[in-house]
């Protein structure tokens, strides 16, 4: 009897990303011409051949990578002997990532839209003690004046004075004869000088 051999059938990789135009479809492009499989230098090699703009450094790449790839599930990455290794992931893993992605942004949207529900049940909580404090101040007969305690301001409260300038003429005056004694003792000095000297 003959030996059948098995045939292996190819793996289903992810799909490449929708838009054409993404970070993420230009490195799926990289990383699907480099064999489904390459270091993070060679990906960044190839950056520079490539329609994406060249990262700054591999930190930056590995950051583009991580977040426009792996985390979408289009990538999987593996660290070998401080080596670090990305390959296409499998269509398995690929429909994981997202149907968890797709569930993660479901649950953030329900908190949000609950954050948002809260805060308007407390601004209606708090517009109804408003309306509820301001019908009672307005069912509430006024209090009696206490004869002991002034009720209010005294209507003829004297204004608080403002000093009044000097008038201008004085001003110029003080001017004039503080530069005309400034100059003459600056005189008198000169001489007083000149003799000592």
């Amino acid at each position: 009897m003959a030996k059948v051999q098995q045939i292996k059938q190819p793996q289903q990789v992810a799909p490449a990303p929708k838009g054409t135009t993404s970070r993420s479809y230009y490195l799926y492009e990289i990383l699907d011409t480099l064999g489904g499989s390459a270091t993070l230098e060679e990906i960044y090699a190839m950056c520079a051949g490539s329609d994406i703009q060249a990262p700054a450094s591999l930190q930056q790449l590995r950051d583009w990578i991580s977040s426009s790839c792996v985390s979408k599930g289009y990538f999987s990455r593996q660290d070998t002997k401080g080596v670090t290794n990305y390959k296409l992931s499998s269509i398995e893993d690929y429909q994981r990532i997202t149907a968890h992605n797709k569930a993660m942004n479901l649950a953030w949207q329900k908190r949000k839209k609950t954050r948002k529900l809260a805060i308007k049940k407390r601004m209606a909580t708090m517009a109804a003690k408003q309306k509820t404090q301001q019908d009672a101040q307005a069912i509430m007969p006024p209090r009696a004046p206490n004869p002991t305690k002034p009720t209010g301001r005294p209507v003829g409260r004297p204004s608080k004075a403002k000093p009044t300038p000097m008038p201008l003429k004085n001003d110029f005056i003080q001017q004039y004869v503080g530069a005309l004694l400034g100059t003459t003792t600056a005189i008198a000095l000169f001489f007083v000088m000149l003799r000592i000297v």
